[in-house]
């Protein structure tokens, strides 16, 4: 059976890759436009309202962040009569104009500043893909060009209504999905023509360098979940494999399942984190105030809601959960009595990161207050 998978510039197949590769996107609508700035695609200075349509061309100017690799802008001919070489956006836009990525109005004209409807921007996608020469019936478009989206999921998390227009979020969204496509060559032309989909190399890896990591913090640099840390201050570990975590903010997410996106540093044993999200789905999360504990017994917290609820829940923990106490885990847990559990002053937090039964880690805030 035929896979159809997706395929950027024939030109940019040459490109190496290493390391574990994406295969999935874990990337929410709320996490896209913070995750494209932390990868370069979006200027991390430009300020962006998630909720506000995109235009045409700053939608091509995503698109254009992939494709111009390799090629020099100021070698395209001006093809637009509304853009000219004093436009923005008129690198990125004769870029794919020349690619023959859009052709604009028959008028002449591009239309910069209108929005981008979901069709079009599919359409600038799939043809910077190059699934225009396999996958796609260029004379039938839109459909053709949606129904090969829709095939690989590029408009997950996004109401779909192809001639509605896009949001910068939604953009975001889509354009994180296509990366995470895994990469699709021809494995053979002619009569009956075979495509093969890359098991483990997206086009994140690809054409950004960028890999993943899923699983849950083990060490923050300062401590282990069961002990001391073993990994330097600067560093953080992900199911117990170090990664450098410069510019990531990682102190509070130990016990956390998460999603990390990292470059892989030539002649470094551990890559370098550029984006960490904690998706919601994958961790459930319980504060508690100190004040509003009942009790704790045997791996179970009794506790109330607020202060006005008199009603007693209860919270139970994992056999053997991890402890953390003021930021560290304990040196000798046996000797960790119980009264630790239950803090006069501050907060526990309970975390379910691997979606078993019961929480699998506390994290135990004891405040005192001085006068």
């Amino acid at each position: 059976m035929k896979r159809f998978v997706s395929l950027f510039l024939i030109l940019m197949l040459c490109l190496s890759v290493s390391a574990v590769p994406v295969t999935a996107s874990d990337i929410d609508a709320n996490d896209s436009i913070r995750f494209l700035k932390a990868i370069g695609v979006v200027d991390v200075d430009k300020a962006i309202e998630a909720d506000k349509n995109i235009t045409r061309a700053d939608f091509a100017g995503l698109v254009s962040r992939i494709v111009m690799q390799g090629n020099e802008a100021a070698g395209f001919t001006a093809m637009f009569k509304d853009v000219t070489n004093k436009h923005e956006a008129f690198d990125a836009i004769n870029c794919l104009g020349n690619l023959g990525i859009v052709s604009g109005y028959d008028n002449g004209y591009f239309k910069p500043n209108n929005s981008v409807t979901q069709a079009e921007a599919v359409k600038m996608l799939i043809s910077a893909l190059s699934w225009d020469n396999f996958m796609v019936d260029r004379n039938d478009y839109p459909a053709s060009y949606l129904k090969a989206a829709n095939k690989f999921e590029f408009f997950k998390g996004i109401n779909f209504e192809q001639n509605a227009a896009l949001t910068w979020e939604q953009a975001a969204l889509l354009y994180s999905n296509v990366l995470h496509t895994n990469v699709i060559y021809q494995s053979s032309f002619g009569t009956v023509e075979q495509y093969v989909q890359e098991e483990n190399v997206s086009y994140l890896n690809k054409y950004f360098d960028i890999y993943e990591a899923k699983g849950i913090v083990t060490d923050n640099g300062i401590t282990t979940l069961s002990g001391k840390t073993r990994v330097g201050k600067d560093q953080m570990a992900i199911d117990g494999k170090g990664y450098y975590n410069i510019g990531v903010l990682s102190r509070n997410l130990i016990g956390n399942y998460v999603v990390a996106y990292y470059r892989q540093t030539q002649n470094e044993d551990r890559g370098t984190l550029v984006y960490t999200a904690v998706p919601e789905k994958k961790n459930e999360t319980l504060k508690i105030k100190a004040t509003d504990i009942l009790g704790y017994h045997a791996g179970t917290y009794t506790y109330r809601e607020s202060e006005t609820d008199f009603k007693e829940h209860k919270a139970v923990l994992q056999s053997g959960f991890n402890v953390l106490y003021n930021g560290k885990a304990p040196v000798n847990l046996s000797s960790f009595t119980q009264a630790y559990m239950k803090p006069t002053y501050g907060y526990v937090e309970l975390i379910d990161a691997d979606k078993t039964e019961g929480y699998e880690t506390v994290k135990i805030i004891s405040r005192r207050t001085v006068v």
